[in-house]
């Protein structure tokens, strides 16, 4: 039995970070087209302004993809983390609503451990024989319980 899921960040989400950065580029192109600088000096800084527009496009790619089977948790935050977890590393597995963690992406240091999200409130809470905890976000938290009540008697509601 596996409980597959990929998310990504909402298209609003999406929009309001490109729609930041453009107003920040044109902002800085602004101002510094209107400084008396030497042209070449203003060909390398729009060339710095425009690498700076790369968040818009890498927004894009992120994708949280998650996989469950009885063995291991496999996590993969593409292009930025991948963690594999395995089931016997872990004490206790519970879906939470964590409310607002500061945002979606990845976020260390909250109280629940480390948030791996990219919307929504709703995840899995793992804790680990060790103490670390890590909550991986999901969009299909009924479906996620009912695989853990099906194949870990532990983890039961």
């Amino acid at each position: 039995m596996i409980f597959s899921e990929t998310q990504k960040f909402a298209p609003w989400v999406t929009w309001l970070i490109a729609g930041i950065v453009l107003v920040m580029v044109l902002a800085c192109a602004l101002v510094f087209m209107s400084l008396d600088l030497t042209p070449l000096l203003k060909t390398i800084i729009l060339i710095g302004i425009v690498i700076s527009t790369l968040p818009i496009f890498l927004i894009k790619l992120l994708r949280l993809k998650t996989e469950f089977d009885t063995q291991e948790i496999r996590m993969n935050f593409s292009p930025l983390s991948k963690k594999v977890f395995k089931w016997s590393d872990i004490e206790s597995a519970k879906l939470i609503d964590y409310g607002f963690v500061g945002g979606w992406g990845i976020r260390m240091m909250t109280k629940y451990g480390t948030v791996y999200n990219t919307q929504g409130s709703e995840g899995l809470l793992l804790k680990f024989k060790n103490g670390k905890s890590v909550v991986i976000g999901t969009q299909r938290s009924e479906d996620l319980q009912r695989f853990l009540d099906k194949n870990f008697e532990t983890f039961k509601n």
